[in-house]
């Protein structure tokens, strides 16, 4: 199966039924089954109208090569490429709303500000920027302790909730920012303590991403990474192209090849849901610090 930056989409209102996409598709990824009408819509949908209509096609996109076949043979244009990037920029954008509501995020959230602090030894004055802050949920944990934050999001959903929240706290100490790292250089300013919860599985090259943030932390900077341990592919529950967690053996090797010392993780956190067959799964999450040598 080769590589793919992108998936077919089926707008289902432009649909005709004429069934030309299930009949070209050689690896049998579309159908109209309602065995695939599951609950994994209410996390990736696109139009968020749950539930769905089992009569509609969909895609099952682990069967799903991106040859563009169905693309082509559709009559009335209703198959679309869509690149994933964009394509789970507009799902961060859809969940922004309700992502506080979410008890495992706030939980998962304190856990991690918990570690961090037991394993960070801070100063007066330091500031910070949180990368991939969503709505910010660990840069307020930890607001008391920095002398200024930056919530850096490539979400404009996120960034919104965030200023609102904000607003709301009086948090004056805290800066959302809407910045596409991945994209482009950051260079207003430098930082103390470079931060990010669950945020770099979703990095294309995790390697490039490191190296900024040596570029962007002062000398003896601390750089603290909360993510998930390798796992099989489920926790998404759907076709994901970032990184099925990390190995921190590994982990820590990119980061010493960009010049960080004293490479330090423990499991902080443990994230349980319920497969498809209705067992409980856990998945858990370290944290990792470093400090930057240079």
């Amino acid at each position: 199966m080769q590589a793919k930056n992108k998936i077919p989409v089926i707008d289902v209102a432009k649909c005709i039924d004429c069934e030309k996409c299930i009949t070209v598709c050689p690896t049998n990824a579309i159908c109209k089954n309602s065995s695939f009408s599951c609950s994994k819509c209410i996390k990736y949908c696109l139009t968020m109208k749950v539930p769905c209509n089992p009569d509609h096609y969909v895609f099952c996109y682990e069967q799903c090569d991106a040859c563009g076949l169905c693309v082509s043979a559709c009559l009335v244009d209703a198959i679309r490429w869509f690149e994933i990037k964009k394509y789970m920029k507009k799902h961060f954008d859809q969940v922004a709303q309700n992502w506080d509501k979410n008890q495992i995020h706030v939980k998962r959230t304190e856990a991690i500000a918990a570690s961090f602090l037991q394993k960070t030894k801070l100063f007066k004055g330091m500031k910070a920027l949180e990368f991939g802050a969503g709505t910010g949920l660990l840069s307020f944990a930890l607001k008391d302790h920095f002398a200024d934050i930056t919530l850096m999001d490539s979400s404009a959903e996120m960034i919104k909730i965030t200023e609102e929240k904000i607003k709301s706290a009086e948090a004056t100490t805290l800066h959302p920012l809407l910045f596409d790292m991945e994209k482009e250089d950051y260079i207003a300013k430098t930082f103390d303590v470079i931060f990010s919860q669950m945020v770099m599985h979703h990095v294309d090259d995790i390697e490039k991403m490191i190296a900024k943030f040596g570029k962007l932390l002062d000398r003896g900077g601390i750089l603290a990474i909360a993510d998930l341990y390798k796992e099989d592919g489920s926790f998404h529950e759907m076709e994901f192209h970032g990184h099925l967690g990390f190995d921190p053996e590994q982990l820590g090797e990119t980061l010493k090849k960009n010049g960080f010392i004293n490479i330090n993780h423990e499991q902080c956190f443990e994230i349980e849901r319920l497969s498809e067959d209705s067992k409980l799964k856990k998945f858990p999450v370290f944290l990792m610090t470093a400090e930057n040598r240079d």
